[in-house]
């Protein structure tokens, strides 16, 4: 991914460097609406831990775990909306909807069921974390000449983030539950972008959300989400 970013970023700093000087008066005050796509992906979690929440949980069962064979896809497709208001050519208030998408473990592999002989079952475990809500905040940008400018942003978010599990042993649900969980985050960001036209922008930007949901209940993630983007500014 990183050197996908590379080259867009290449790709914006050479056609700004080639565009005719017309296309320079862009818009400095104004409306704007933004759709940002990318890729969101989910720290802090590991497949070991995950591993290690199975093998206590089906020990705690009576059932201990006797092979395991696991994954963890920590990354996913991701989106923003955006609607803001440039007050000056440094200076913009926003607010919009995100979705960094979820992160997902999934494990197969056989438990012991000690309290039926020591039976050899087959058993699974699927587990699901999903984020997404609304955002509201301001960025900061710094023009580089007449077309490329950097921008930084930040601001805080109202997320909600639901838990789907589902644990099954000897071809019976021993465990199922799906809820969800409210909470006010913070997120901060950086990017470049370039002005096309009158109206346009086109951009790459990092935003970083810090410790997104709940420690104590469903769960608390950074999340970096590298996003291209495109505005129109009206």
């Amino acid at each position: 991914m990183a050197k996908q970013i590379s080259r867009i970023l290449c790709i914006l700093m050479f056609a700004a460097a080639v565009a005719p000087a017309a296309q320079a008066q862009f818009m400095d005050t104004g409306f704007y609406f933004e759709i940002g796509l990318g890729r969101a992906t989910f720290k802090d979690t590991t497949l070991a831990d995950w591993d290690a929440f199975t093998r206590n949980g089906f020990a705690g069962d009576n059932r201990p775990v006797q092979t395991l064979s696991s994954s963890l896809h920590a990354r996913d497709r991701s989106y923003t909306l955006i609607s803001g208001y440039r007050i000056n050519p440094y200076l913009s208030f926003e607010a919009g909807y995100f979705r960094p998408g979820a992160f997902q473990y999934s494990a197969t592999g056989t438990v012991k069921d000690v309290a039926n002989g020591g039976a050899i079952l087959p058993a699974s475990l699927f587990y699901s974390y999903r984020a997404k809500g609304f955002l509201i905040g301001g960025t900061a940008t710094l023009p580089l000449g007449k077309l490329v400018e950097l921008r930084g942003r930040a601001g805080f978010t109202s997320t909600d983030t639901r838990v789907r599990f589902t644990a099954v042993a000897g071809g019976g649900i021993r465990g199922q539950d799906q809820f969800s969980e409210n909470s006010q985050d913070f997120y901060f960001g950086a990017g470049v972008g370039m002005k096309v036209w009158n109206y346009y922008r086109l951009g790459v930007d990092l935003m970083r959300h810090n410790n997104l949901g709940k420690a104590d209940s469903n769960g608390s993630y950074d999340v970096d989400n590298i996003l291209v983007s495109f505005s129109y500014m009206y």
